[in-house]
């Protein structure tokens, strides 16, 4: 597969974002996402190493607000069998270098969604990248923030099985789809607030 093109020497730093390994196929969807939204202000829940958050970054002149409580589901279920949260501290430390890089551009918050409303109200976003908790509860907090706040664009990851089901019963009245990437095994689409639109389909 190719590789990013051009990629900047001065992101080698960040080796464990995996940027550099990720194709075309990968890249071409946040390409093309920026291109047709020109975002001014984007909020992204789900950030791990920041891959994701760098190529927000990187190929837009936006500011990104992201949320992740460096806390999984998985961490969740082993606590209530008694087993401790695992040592996050590298991650953090590591997204604090990349904090470093990017400024004021990126604010990034240790927070879930549903429990972050004071942390993000103060800004309207134009553009949401959905990639954190893909279950239930995580969902249903992010497309409230979605629907509360009126973002008009949403890029959502991992667009299969309860991703797709949660779609279809909270946001199918109020967001249509633009562009659906079939990127390998995890599917990601462009969906746009209702309005005088044309509106494609699926394939």
């Amino acid at each position: 597969m190719n590789r990013f093109s051009g990629y900047p020497e001065y992101l080698k730093k960040f080796n464990k974002t995996g940027l550099e390994d990720k194709d075309e196929e990968f890249i071409g969807v946040f390409i093309e996402t920026l291109a047709i939204t020109n975002p001014k202000e984007i909020l992204e829940t789900g950030v791990l190493w920041g891959a994701s958050s760098i190529l927000l970054l990187e190929l837009s002149n936006a500011n990104l607000t992201s949320l992740d409580p460096i806390i999984n589901c998985n961490d969740d279920d082993n606590l209530k069998q008694g087993i401790p949260y695992p040592d996050k501290s590298e991650q953090e430390k590591y997204l604090n270098t990349i904090k470093d890089h990017y400024g004021d551009r990126w604010t990034f918050h240790k927070a879930r969604s549903e429990n972050a409303n004071s942390l993000i109200q103060n800004k309207k976003y134009d553009l949401f990248h959905i990639d954190g908790d893909h279950w239930y509860e995580g969902l249903t907090a992010d497309y409230n923030i979605a629907l509360n706040m009126g973002i008009e664009w949403l890029l959502i990851d991992d667009f299969e099985h309860i991703v797709l089901d949660k779609y279809k019963i909270m946001l199918a009245p109020h967001y249509i789809p633009i562009r659906l990437w079939k990127r390998g095994n995890t599917p990601i689409g462009l969906f746009k607030k209702v309005g005088k639109v044309n509106i494609p389909k699926f394939e």
